[in-house]
């Protein structure tokens, strides 16, 4: 836990993947210092046809918020779950929905015509 917190202390950014799955327990998240938690793509799946999905993810994100902690949501992939999201007040989304995997050279090329 010191080597966390030395890591955040230094600047560094630490991010809870995969929230909700596995090993992630709620008692680690008052206490790891991680500025945001990422909600596994598998409860992203099927929250648009999912009411159960639904009540869980709006959930995760009231009780993430609560912690003082931005909220990711990972697998996003379609503009109808990206705007659940949004209404639900996830802070960040990421996914399908805005670009399959790249090479850092096409994200380069990619980054530099949006600025110029």
């Amino acid at each position: 836990m010191k080597f966390i917190e030395d890591l955040v202390n230094a600047g560094v950014l630490v991010i809870i993947d995969s929230f909700g799955t596995g090993h992630s327990s709620i008692s680690y998240l008052k206490t790891l210092p991680a500025s945001y938690l990422k909600i596994d793509q598998s409860f992203i799946k099927n929250i648009i046809t999912s009411p159960e999905d639904q009540a869980v993810v709006q959930a995760m994100i009231s009780m993430i918020h609560a912690l003082d902690k931005k909220v990711i949501a990972a697998g996003v992939e379609t503009p109808e779950q990206l705007q659940f999201l949004q209404e639900s007040d996830c802070d960040i989304a990421q996914g399908y929905c805005f670009s399959k995997p790249s090479l850092a050279e096409q994200v380069t090329l990619y980054i530099s015509q949006i600025f110029n």
